[in-house]
């Protein structure tokens, strides 16, 4: 067995809700980079880009019309850090619940 012999892991975990923002971050990534590689009229990614903007909706709700028009060019990384935000709190809920 090589797994015996050589083991992949040393025994750290990693927290649930840093994997929850790992998680989410990359699915948002992957579905951004689709989308921005796709030639075609309809793509793939079209599918889940309502939900990803769905955060900066929320925002704009919260915030007035110049603190959104602020976000600007920073608007992906934005997106991606509202998305780890959310993430980081499905991981600790998830963490609750399994323990």
């Amino acid at each position: 067995m090589l797994y015996k012999e050589f083991p992949i892991s040393n025994g750290i975990k990693i927290p649930y809700w840093l994997r929850g923002g790992l998680i989410t971050v990359t699915y948002i990534a992957v579905i951004l980079f689709i989308k921005r590689i796709c030639d075609f009229e309809w793509c793939f990614a079209d599918i889940f880009l309502p939900v990803v903007y769905k955060p900066i909706l929320i925002l704009d709700f919260f915030l007035s019309d110049s603190q959104i028009l602020f976000l600007g060019e920073n608007i992906i990384i934005t997106i991606l850090i509202i998305w780890f935000i959310i993430g980081i709190i499905l991981g600790i809920l998830y963490g609750k619940i399994r323990k």
